[in-house]
């Protein structure tokens, strides 16, 4: 990761908004708080951090994360 580019400043000008859905329980890409801070876009991100669910968020939370999308779409444009 350390090689990676650092591209806060391109998020930072989007416009669309982002949704971000992490299980609190992912051992495989734990939800750290350096990880919740580059989440953060102003006034655009949609954090949703989900209390006894690993990484496969999809399947151990489907119907959690339908609800999360059915509020998050209309908010796109």
């Amino acid at each position: 990761m350390a090689s990676r580019r650092d591209l806060s400043k391109v998020l930072e000008n989007m416009y669309q908004p982002v949704l971000f859905v992490l299980g609190l329980e992912d051992q495989l890409i734990p939800p750290t708080e350096e990880m919740l801070s580059q989440t953060a876009l102003p006034d655009k991100a949609v954090i949703h951090l989900l209390d006894g669910i690993g990484h496969m968020v999809l399947y151990e939370a489907s119907e959690q994360l339908d609800r999360i999308l059915e509020e998050f779409i209309p908010l796109c444009p």
